[in-house]
């Protein structure tokens, strides 16, 4: 599995614009062979950043999520919207625990 991981600070004057888009892409993104997860939130201790959180099965998969056109016009949007650029870190992990905690 790998996890892709992005922040992005939002122009004022965007910051609606590009909560409508993500959520379209966001949507989309999810229906993609190999998508296990893919989400976002708002950044509560920074002021109109955005937060993706995307799980994606192998390699390939982000290839193939890379190539669509939606992220290719999602990437220019959020370039063209941003403050200081985006922030993209992959994470490949080998292994997964998953712990319930208790109330």
């Amino acid at each position: 599995m790998i996890i892709i991981t992005a922040t992005v600070r939002i122009r004022a004057e965007h910051h609606e614009e590009a909560l409508a888009f993500a959520r379209r892409h966001v949507a989309t993104s999810r229906l993609e062979e190999g998508c296990l997860s893919h989400r976002f939130f708002e950044d509560p201790e920074h002021d109109r950043t955005l937060v993706f959180f995307e799980e994606w099965q192998d390699q390939a998969a982000i290839d193939r999520h890379f190539a669509q056109p939606h992220s290719g016009e999602f990437v220019k949007a959020f370039r063209a919207w941003c403050e200081g650029g985006i922030a993209l870190e992959l994470h490949h992990v080998s292994n997964t625990n998953r712990i319930e905690l208790g109330a």
